[in-house]
């Protein structure tokens, strides 16, 4: 029986069903089934048959199930025990209150530190670190100070407004809900491989992750020609974007959002 659902490499939950210990008040309730893989005195074992029990004290081992399987039990000096189980695996615990005790590995989630998170994300904004109630990174990094300092020291395209400068008509211009770190991300509908260099774009950082659609007048300080725009906005079909920024302000928007989901829930399910 064991209390640790991460030990389980294998579990069908079922409906909860009581295990009589002796005192009716201390009953305890079993809520899955499966097998558990152990690591003990540097090497792995497996117990098939296991009970999912989340309010047991200890996890237990009965030892006539382990003498079914053809371990052999020895008892050595000071209440100590070994079990043989292969040529190569032997495990010893010692007899504490009346239980072997076998010291184990236990398995642990290394949160680690907000910086290290910023960068395995892809260099996303606190806003987005604090979705997945992880640390806030501390400072910023290197490789975002390398993006504000590149392309003639435009400002870090993490999230943008675009807004054609030929029309003050946005209907070319689409809103989209989006991921829920991303309230709103604008797309632009002509092809940026087709477009003609003198259509110009307005580009105004608002913050990481929160881009809104802005109107009004045309700031001249904020123009950029298609052939100064940055390299990060245009995703080339041979070349995958190196962070999620670049990958959901490119002409593959659609795909890259769909791929960032995906991944994103992938890990917060920790499959990944």
């Amino acid at each position: 029986m064991f209390r640790n659902k991460s030990f389980f490499g294998s579990l069908e939950q079922c409906n909860p069903f009581t295990i009589s210990t002796g005192d009716p008040a201390s009953n305890l309730h079993a809520e899955g089934k499966g097998s558990v893989n152990l690591h003990v005195n540097g090497k792995f074992l497996s117990l098939e048959n296991c009970l999912y029990v989340p309010h047991i004290s200890h996890n237990l081992i009965s030892m006539t199930q382990l003498l079914k399987d053809s371990i052999i039990i020895e008892r050595l000096p000071k209440e100590i025990f070994k079990m043989i189980i292969s040529h190569d695996t032997t495990i010893t615990g010692q007899v504490v209150n009346g239980l072997i005790s076998i010291a184990h590995t236990e398995p642990k989630a290394l949160i680690s530190t907000g910086d290290i998170w910023h960068h395995r994300l892809g260099h996303p904004s606190n806003q987005a670190i604090k979705m997945f109630c992880l640390p806030p990174f501390s400072s910023m990094c290197e490789t975002c100070m390398m993006e504000i300092n590149q392309e003639d020291n435009e400002p870090f395209f993490n999230c943008k407004d675009i807004k054609p400068e030929h029309t003050d008509d946005t209907s070319d211009v689409h809103h989209l809900n989006t991921s829920p770190f991303i309230e709103q991300a604008p797309q632009i509908s002509e092809n940026p491989d087709t477009c003609h260099p003198e259509n110009h774009f307005r580009i105004k950082v608002i913050g990481p992750w929160n881009p809104t659609l802005i109107k009004g007048d045309i700031d001249s300080e904020n123009i950029l020609p298609y052939s100064r725009r940055p390299k990060s906005f245009v995703l080339s079909g041979s070349a995958d974007p190196i962070t999620y920024s670049r990958a959901v302000s490119g002409n593959e928007f659609s795909f890259w959002l769909d791929a960032i989901c995906r991944e994103l829930n992938a890990m917060q399910k920790l499959e990944v």
